[in-house]
């Protein structure tokens, strides 16, 4: 039981961490730039590889102006910063069909209570 569990926060780090990127557009390349790693650590991060380099993980918050705690936990911090969109609302498609428009209906993340 406990290996599903880990195995499940890896996955919703690694989702956060996607949602942030695909938001902002930004590539694996420039994530690992910014963050002073390698493209494949940022692929596995995004996978489903937990961060063996906190610091690293640190200055990509940093650059990007996300919440550290956030994304590893998903627990907002009490701050006065503004939140950015995949902070706040995970993405679902609500059009997907024939189309060369998708469009996503944004819904608020619910708040974990620890």
């Amino acid at each position: 039981m406990r290996k599903t569990v880990k195995r499940e926060k890896q996955d919703q780090w690694g989702q956060r961490l996607r949602s942030v990127l695909n938001e902002k557009k930004i590539s694996y390349r420039r994530a690992a730039s910014l963050a002073g790693v390698s493209v494949s650590v940022i692929d596995s991060w995004t996978g489903n590889s937990s961060p063996a380099n906190l610091q690293a993980v640190r200055r990509l918050c940093d650059a990007l102006d996300i919440s550290f705690s956030w994304l590893l936990t998903g627990a907002f911090e009490k701050t006065d910063r503004q939140i950015s969109l995949a902070e706040s609302f995970e993405t679902v498609p609500y059009f997907d069909g024939l189309a060369r428009i998708r469009i996503d209906r944004l819904i608020p993340r619910k708040k974990t209570e620890e």
